[in-house]
């Protein structure tokens, strides 16, 4: 296969992006476990610290998750001597066959255990159409890799200056999303949450694939200041002495989307941690799986009569991440199961 010299192609790991991808998946499943709001998780108040904790992590998890996502498709572009048609399906049968798989698992045992069976039943239909609990971010995913692709395949990425332009216009599109698709507008197929993801996939794709420019040391320490200054904000925003509560935070202001781009920054911290490195390797296997481990281990320590929050978040953490472990070195034995619940071909695949 003809390679494209100006697109850079490499299948060694980093250690520091894999610990980096391990932190990322912990914080999402630390997010879960929490709950976004006093429904949601372990169900806590909005003036509990756990909140806090969730405020603190709320704009980071998935940024720094598709960061990343980004920069590892950089490693394994679209080229040009592709058939766009194979890529595209190469890309929905590793994203949107386990998605559709593992959701549907989710939302029968929600329904089962919620108790309204039947009637949630009838309605399973929605998976295949919208957004569904976690699972919305696997459709967006996968939007992101067919624009990533077509913006490839139209050479569009190759160079600084047109890449730069179109995150600015990816970064500003999702800002004033609301003007252009009114939120009237069904979010069909998550393409909202690709609009919203979409400035993070670029400028993960960017470190990667201009590696000489963003690693200029007034770079990185201008990226490092914009991170730790915006942590600030938010810590400030927390304690009611600037702006105005949860609004000025969420996330299309401007402090939540420079927020999540610089968490870039932490590409910068050449971090080495094994746990977090064998984490990251299972990181796709536990975003699938990881709500269906934790509302198992909630709802069993409520049974046990467990109502300590600290245990059960701790609990709820480790079992969202080794459980999907455990159901990975399963799934891996029959290739049916590697396929279906994985979207792997072969024994052997990067994950």
């Amino acid at each position: 296969m003809e390679i494209n010299p100006r697109i850079p192609v490499m299948t060694q790991k980093s250690p520091y992006v894999e610990t980096l991808r391990g932190f990322a998946i912990l914080l999402v499943v630390m997010g879960h476990v929490i709950g976004d709001s006093v429904q949601g998780g372990m169900k806590v108040g909005d003036d509990s610290i756990w909140r806090y904790i969730y405020f603190n992590i709320d704009k980071l998890q998935m940024p720094l998750f598709t960061l990343i996502a980004g920069w590892v498709y950089a490693i394994r572009p679209f080229l040009k001597t592709q058939s766009f048609w194979r890529f595209a399906k190469q890309k929905s049968q590793r994203v949107l066959i386990p998605m559709l798989a593992v959701a549907t698992i989710y939302y029968v045992l929600k329904a089962i255990t919620g108790g309204e069976g039947g009637e949630q039943l009838r309605k399973i239909w929605v998976l295949l159409v919208f957004p569904y609990n976690v699972y919305w971010y696997l459709p967006s995913l996968f939007w992101l890799f067919i624009i990533a692709g077509l913006l490839d395949k139209c050479r569009w990425l190759e160079k600084i200056g047109p890449w730069a332009v179109i995150l600015l216009a990816s970064i500003l599109l999702y800002k004033y999303q609301e003007w252009l698709i009114p939120e009237a507008v069904p979010n069909i197929f998550s393409l909202k949450g690709a609009i919203y993801l979409l400035p993070f996939f670029l400028l993960g794709m960017g470190i990667r694939r201009f590696n000489a420019v963003w690693s200029e040391k007034r770079l990185v320490t201008g990226l490092w200041c914009l991170f730790i200054t915006c942590m600030v904000l938010v810590q400030l925003v927390w304690f009611q002495i600037i702006g105005d509560g949860y609004s000025s935070y969420g996330r299309n202001s401007w402090l939540g989307i420079c927020t999540g781009l610089a968490s870039a920054a932490l590409f910068y911290s050449h971090v080495k941690i094994k746990a977090l490195v064998w984490i990251g390797g299972f990181s796709y296997t536990i975003y699938l799986f990881h709500s269906i481990a934790k509302g198992i281990c909630l709802q069993a320590l409520a049974k046990l009569g467990v109502g300590n929050l600290p245990t059960l978040f701790v609990c709820s953490v480790i079992a969202g991440v080794l459980i999907p472990v455990f159901i990975d070195q399963i799934l891996e034995k029959w290739k049916i199961t590697r396929f279906v619940f994985l979207g792997k071909k072969q024994n052997k695949c990067l994950r």
